[in-house]
């Protein structure tokens, strides 16, 4: 009797958790699907490759554009 009654809680332990990841899931989905849908261009943007990085003196090739420095931004005040 005892076994029996072990594996009905272990079932039904098993059952609740599979119950849980399928929710957890399921919500992240949404989640994601609401980001992508709110944020369109974002979410199709497709990247090339990577390749090595230039220093900020070196040219791109298809741009003689120096590069952009970047000024830290001044701390906000409360």
């Amino acid at each position: 009797m005892k076994n029996k009654r072990t594996t009905q809680s272990f079932l039904l332990l098993l059952l609740l958790s599979l119950l849980h990841i399928l929710l957890c899931v399921s919500l992240q989905v949404g989640v994601t699907a609401e980001a992508r849908f709110r944020h369109p261009g974002v979410a199709t943007l497709k990247r090339g490759p990577v390749g090595p990085s230039q220093s900020c003196g070196a040219s791109s090739g298809r741009s003689g554009k120096p590069c952009r420095q970047v000024r830290p931004r001044p701390p906000r005040l409360p």
